[in-house]
C-alpha cells in the first residue's frame, strides 16, 4: 500500500474510518461468538437427550432382532455433536484472529487521532497487521473437520 499525504489532509481524516470498521468488526465477532455459544449448547444438550433416549430404547429392544443396526446408525448420528464441536472451536480461534486484527485497527486509529503521520503510523502498525493476516491466513489452512456426511465408518477426525 502506498501512502500518499497531502499538506491538506489531517490525521483525524486519515483515521475516520479505521475506528468504524473496529468496532463493526468487534460487534459482528461479538454476536457470532455469542451464536456459537448458543449453537454449542443446543447441541450439547440435544445429545445428551438422545444419548439418554437411545440408552432407553437399547434396553427395551435387548434381545431383539431388528434393532441393532438403526441404533449403530443413530450413535454414528450423535457423533455430528463431536464434528460441530471441532468446527465451532476452529471457528472460534478465527474469530480469534479477526478480533485481533480490530484492534489493530484501534490502535492505528488512536495513533492518527493522536497527531502521528499516517505514513509513520501505518509503517509501525503495517507488520503487525500483516503477522496477524499471515496467522489467519495459517488457522484458515487447517480444516479440523473435513467430514461432509455420516455413514457409518466415514467419520474423519484430523
Amino acid at each position: 500500500m502506498k501512502i500518499v499525504a497531502s499538506s491538506d489532509t489531517n490525521a483525524s481524516t486519515w483515521g475516520a474510518g479505521l475506528a468504524d470498521a473496529g468496532k463493526a468488526l468487534s460487534v459482528e465477532i461479538a454476536a457470532s461468538r455469542a451464536d456459537l455459544q448458543r449453537l454449542d449448547a443446543l447441541l450439547a444438550d440435544a445429545v445428551t437427550t438422545l444419548l439418554e433416549s437411545f440408552g432407553a430404547i437399547s434396553a427395551l429392544c435387548a434381545g431383539r432382532e431388528g434393532f441393532a443396526v438403526p441404533l449403530e446408525r443413530a450413535v454414528t448420528a450423535l457423533q455430528f455433536q463431536d464434528l460441530a464441536s471441532q468446527l465451532i472451536a476452529h471457528t472460534r480461534a478465527r474469530m480469534d484472529d479477526m478480533t485481533r486484527i480490530g484492534e489493530e485497527l484501534d490502535r492505528l486509529d488512536a495513533s492518527l487521532a493522536a497527531g502521528k503521520a499516517p505514513a509513520a503510523a501505518l509503517a509501525e502498525s503495517g507488520a503487525r497487521l500483516t503477522a496477524c493476516a499471515r496467522a489467519m491466513l495459517a488457522n484458515n489452512l487447517r480444516q479440523p473437520v473435513r467430514q461432509r456426511e455420516l455413514d457409518a465408518g466415514s467419520i474423519e477426525l484430523f
